[in-house]
């Protein structure tokens, strides 16, 4: 062989050397573009469904502060639960049944709004009357707990109720 055809054997195979490892380099580049291209068309498919489940949220909130606004009963303003106290007492006085205590329940669970527990006492009659029309206007109030006793012919209720504020 002659010294021509030798380099032009290795020019030749220089240049499938630089062909072969341009094409590696390149599908190296386009892999690693595809694998971030790929990650951020995840991390946008879990922007989105994040962003649907707040939109979600939202609209349940909206439907359910709707259904609230909607409603005759509401939370009072904070000044107005004293008002409110007097008016329950005088529902118990209406239907005749002594109070024997009253008492304000603190919970650290309780928010928006002050628990109370009540002890009652006087006939069945007057006691179921008297829970059948337990409101005050429109006033949003819980019963929490009841519990009842007969003793000497009276029945003993103890009634635990919140008044929601605002």
């Amino acid at each position: 062989m002659n010294k021509e055809a030798i380099l032009d054997a290795f020019r030749e195979r220089k240049r499938l050397f630089f062909s072969v490892s341009l094409v590696v380099v390149l599908s190296i580049a386009l892999f690693f573009s595809g694998t971030r291209l790929t990650l951020a068309f995840s991390e946008r498919q879990k922007t989105e469904a994040r962003a649907r489940e707040m939109e979600r949220y939202v609209e349940e909130y909206k439907g359910l502060l709707d259904k609230a606004n909607a409603s005759e009963l509401h939370p009072v303003a904070e000044g107005e639960v004293d008002r409110i106290q007097t008016a329950i007492l005088l529902h118990f006085q209406k239907y005749k049944l002594n109070l024997e205590s009253l008492k304000e329940v603190q919970d650290k669970k309780t928010q928006h709004g002050h628990v109370y527990q009540a002890a009652i006492s006087g006939t069945y009659e007057s006691t179921v009357d008297c829970l059948r029309t337990f409101f005050v206007r429109s006033a949003l109030i819980g019963i929490r707990e009841l519990s009842m006793q007969m003793r000497n012919g009276e029945l003993h209720t103890t009634l635990t109720y919140k008044i929601y504020t605002k």
